[in-house]
């Protein structure tokens, strides 16, 4: 067996090699004691491809859920928040908002569907890849090209509405991902359907809202609660000073635990010695 330095792979999720050999792609859990999902939730391995949790059991597993159920996960959940470069959001008005849907999934095909049902989604701008996209996503290949850059309708637009990360069936994940980080750094209205609790999680971190966040609470109905809120904001007014605010605890919260990230990504960059492909997965990437 060899190490993924000596292929000059970056580990983070190099699983998803494997997924068009399935005893391959099992074998890299039995033969690994390191996994590196460090861009991605525990749910990665779980629900998107349901790994077997005997496979992982002992292993230690790098990752960016928001919190770490044992001792072998270690999860840094602002991760995010690291992403991609910092901007400045300026008020503007010229689309109630934005929604841009990349992976597809249930829940954001729905979203879009309610939107239009209301009769408010003209008044905005959405993508939802690759059937509707921005001119920004038309020469995108994968949804991954899709939240490369900021589109110039997301400066023109005043809320984001986004679906956070979900199983394409829309099962939230337990994991926030830059679709939030994004609008608390720069200062961009927004309201998310994450989680139930995210909101309660980001409260923890010291943001303010003043938003109806009863769909926050694991309840029945509380995609159709998210639905009824986003369409009351369209029309609503914004208090920016709390989106500043907002800004303000985020851009904080970012410098506090930047070392914290650097240290995480080293420890991710080191793995590249301690995970492991055997001579059959090299084959199967092109390698003798």
């Amino acid at each position: 067996m060899r190490t993924l330095n000596e292929f000059n792979f970056d580990s983070c999720c190099i699983h998803k090699k494997f997924l068009d050999r399935p005893n391959l792609f099992k074998r890299f859990f039995e033969i690994n004691n390191y996994i590196d999902i460090s861009t991605e939730p525990l749910e990665e391995l779980t629900v998107r491809y349901n790994v077997d949790p005997l496979l992982i059991e002992n292993s230690t597993i790098y990752c960016s859920s928001i919190s770490a159920a044992s001792n072998n996960i270690i999860n840094f959940p602002l991760f995010w928040m690291y992403s991609r470069p910092l901007v400045d959001y300026m008020p503007n008005s010229n689309y109630k908002f934005i929604t841009m849907n990349g992976a597809t999934s249930t829940t954001r095909t729905e979203f879009i569907s309610k939107l239009e049902s209301a009769e408010v989604l003209n008044q905005g701008v959405h993508s939802l890849w690759p059937s509707v996209s921005l001119p920004s996503e038309q020469d995108a290949t994968t949804h991954f090209d899709v939240k490369k850059t900021l589109p110039e309708f997301w400066y023109r637009s005043l809320y984001e509405f986004e679906i956070e990360t979900c199983s394409t069936s829309g099962a939230p994940y337990l994991f926030i991902s830059e679709k939030t980080f994004r609008p608390l750094l720069s200062g961009k209205p927004f309201l998310n359907y994450g989680y139930p609790g995210m909101y309660k999680k980001l409260k923890e971190y010291g943001f303010i809202f003043d938003y109806n966040l009863s769909f926050d609470e694991d309840v029945d109905n509380r995609f159709d609660l998210y639905v009824k809120e986003v369409i009351r904001l369209i029309n609503a007014p914004v208090n920016f000073s709390i989106e500043q605010k907002n800004k303000k605890i985020a851009r904080q919260l970012y410098n506090d635990n930047l070392e914290k990230y650097f240290e995480f990504k080293k420890q991710v960059k080191d793995l590249g010695d301690k995970i492991y492909l055997d001579n059959q997965m090299a084959g199967h990437l092109g390698y003798v």
